[in-house]
């Protein structure tokens, strides 16, 4: 690899741990947010249409209809619009002995204007009613919401009924109940674009009992609620409806939302289309598990950002180079382990966050509703498990692997969710089944009653179907990862005529004095010592001053610089031509310069920090002393605080090429 290449490659290395740092911090911030309940911006839902009315009543005015008119007129359309046909037997999407039958709509429209209502003095004998069997409503069988229009006999006006069961609260008498409201709106065929003039009726413990509706003034609403007050006795209620779902009680895991719907200022608008608004709210109340598993990596991540980037100022002003850091090694193995614990916590939960994840991206996708969801936690958790899965084929493998290219994969498709899915189409006709089912699931009904409430229900089920179509950019991302470690394993052991680089694995025959070990391995009562990379080796973990035993910065630790694996960007690093490990070699050991004079450890930093401000020994740090041209001391030794000013510690920590100290025989 050419110097250019390799410095190129650490910069976009760079720039890719930043964009982990800030998935992570948003994580954190989501699930904390989850934890408490988050309330979302009201935003658009649903809209149940009604296509043919506006075509009807424009033929009135034309003259194209002659003739007496009936009673209830159902509108249909062979051809969607073009063609108005005018039954007399009722729609053929309507459910048989349902809400828009004759008898049920003269029952409950002569309760709505029975007595005449002064702003709608004529009977309601004298009208017609008109039913669009196109209407949103009618298709989907929702049988929570009621649109009909009125036309008079001379033909002149038309009033648009629309009726939703919802919920009623009553502050006054803390009672919470329900029932029904219906905005009407009158008319004049004869004046185009006439502003809309809204009247309320509500009736109490509706659609359970049918009676009179009662009068009732919206006043200032809040998101997806009106406040309304009963004009004859001066009560207040508070009128919502409530969709979505919760598992266990709402209180504990739910995705819901209050709703109402719109009221154009346009009469024929609020006439050819009803839109829903709804206010989502979402809760996890076992999210802290997640949101303790997160802070660790953003915290460490961050730490090791701050330390390189005052080590990136101070080469640059005392020695005028341009250090570019590697930052993702240091939390690489932490990262393996919060994948795991990550895991289990999710399982526990019965994969909560990733179901609600999947429905409301899938809702937002088939238009149930906004799609309201903290996609956040679902981004983080992925990019933790694809970059823990990174590592794990490295380590399998024995390859490195770039978190650029790991990090671009895992974007680009997120980024392409929706071109994969339809592209990949797993389980796609399942899983639109399923969002339906659930988007009617809100329905509960009454038995003789054709109409019902819409409330958010109780879901225990996820099935693997929504998991498998909503998460095809994981899957896919996932793939291209597995691709990417088995071409770096194959370009590694290329002959180098059909590789542009291959690793350097230098083999050094020196004799190894048994009482004696390498400077930069970590000293264990018994076994194998293991790299700093293959430990924590990132800021403020790991107790200071735990090297009990002497040492030496030696070629047997260059030699372990060949031959790491993991995520780690490129440097140049050649033990069997170099007699120098470079400041990224230094720094990939685990170790930055103090004073020119000190080689130590970086996760002991916050700690000398602490001794320093204390102006007390309170943490036993050791470190190696830096002579003459670069070489290093041949034992380890105490640092104390009274070697060290406040400053040292940021106008004097850099790095620096070191020289490699030979085993004395």
């Amino acid at each position: 690899m050419s110097a250019r290449y390799k410095r190129v490659r650490r910069l976009l290395c760079c720039a890719a741990a930043f964009v982990v740092l800030y998935i992570e911090i948003a994580g954190s911030v989501a699930t904390r947010a989850a934890l408490f309940g988050v309330n979302g911006l009201a935003a658009p839902s649903i809209a149940y249409r009604s296509p043919f009315i506006e075509r009807f009543l424009a033929s009135l005015g034309e003259g194209n209809s002659s003739g007496p008119i009936m009673p209830i007129l159902y509108l249909t359309s062979p051809d969607g619009g073009a063609t108005i046909n005018v039954l007399d037997s009722g729609c053929p999407a309507a459910k048989p002995g349902g809400m828009y039958c004759p008898t049920y709509l003269t029952e409950l429209l002569g309760h709505l204007f029975s007595p005449p209502r002064l702003w709608h003095p004529v009977g309601i004998r004298n009208f017609s009613v008109v039913v669009d069997c196109g209407y949103g409503g009618i298709l989907l069988h929702d049988t929570t919401a009621l649109k009909v229009h009125l036309l008079d006999a001379a033909r002149a006006t038309v009033t648009t009924v629309v009726l939703q069961t919802i919920n009623v609260l009553r502050p006054d008498k803390h009672i919470a109940g329900v029932g029904g409201l219906a905005n009407v709106a009158t008319t004049n065929l004869s004046v185009p674009a006439q502003a809309a003039t809204y009247h309320h009726l509500l009736r109490r413990d509706f659609p359970f009992e049918l009676g009179p509706f009662e009068e009732v003034a919206l006043d200032a609403t809040a998101p997806a609620t009106w406040a309304a007050t009963q004009l004859s006795t001066g009560e207040r209620f508070v009128l919502f409806g409530t969709d979505g779902l919760y598992r266990g009680t709402p209180r504990l895991h739910g995705n819901y939302a209050h709703y109402n719907w719109s009221l154009p200022s346009d009469a024929m608008a609020f006439a050819t289309s009803t839109a829903y608004y709804e206010a989502p709210y979402s809760i996890d109340s076992y999210a802290w598990v997640r949101c303790l598993l997160g802070l660790g990596i953003a915290f460490n991540l961050g730490l090791n950002m701050a330390v390189a980037g005052v080590i990136v100022v101070n080469m640059w002003h005392h020695q005028r180079q341009v250090w570019i850091p590697d930052f993702y090694p240091s939390v690489q193995r932490r990262i393996q382990l919060r994948a795991l614990l990550l895991l289990g916590a999710t399982i526990s939960n019965d994969c909560w966050h990733v179901f609600e994840y999947c429905l409301q991206k899938g809702n937002a996708r088939e238009g149930w509703n906004s799609g309201f969801v903290l996609e956040d936690m679902v981004r983080s958790d992925g990019l933790t498990y694809l970059l823990s899965l990174a590592v794990t084929l490295a380590d399998v493998l024995k390859t490195r692997l770039g978190l650029d290219v790991l990090v671009a994969i895992y974007v680009v498709c997120l980024s392409c969710r929706l071109q994969l899915l339809q592209t990949c189409g797993w389980c796609l006709a399942e899983t639109n089944a399923f969002l339906a089912a659930n988007y009617m699931a809100c329905i509960v009904s009454e038995p003789d009653k054709p109409m019902s409430l819409w409330m958010y229900h109780d879901n225990a089920v996820t099935p693997l179907c929504l998991l498998v179509t909503e998460l095809t950019w994981f899957i896919v991302a996932v793939s291209l990862a597995l691709v990417y470690a088995i071409s770096s394993k194959v370009v590694d052991v290329a002959p180098p005529a059909f590789a542009r680089w291959t690793r350097v694995e230098p083999m050094v025959t020196v004799h190894v004095t048994p009482k004696r070990r390498p400077a930069l391995k970590e000293p264990r009562a018994h076994g194998r010592a293991l790299p700093p990379w293959h430990r924590p080796a990132s800021v403020g973990v790991v107790c200071a001053g735990a090297h009990s035993e002497s040492g030496r910065f030696e070629q047997s630790d260059a030699q372990l610089l060949a031959e790491t694996h993991g995520i780690v960007a490129p440097f140049d690093e050649d033990p069997e031509a170099r007699t120098f490990v470079s400041a990224s070699g230094v720094w990939l050991l685990g170790y930055l310069v103090l004073k020119s004079t000190y080689l130590v450890e970086i996760h002991a930093y916050p700690w000398l920090w602490l001794n320093v401000t204390c102006r007390r020994d309170l943490f036993r740090i050791y470190c190696f002393r830096i002579g003459l041209r670069g070489r290093t001391s041949a034992d380890m030794e105490l640092l104390r605080c009274a070697d060290i000013a406040p400053t040292d510690l940021v106008t004097d920590i850099s790095l620096q090429p070191l020289q490699w100290t030979h085993r004395r025989q």
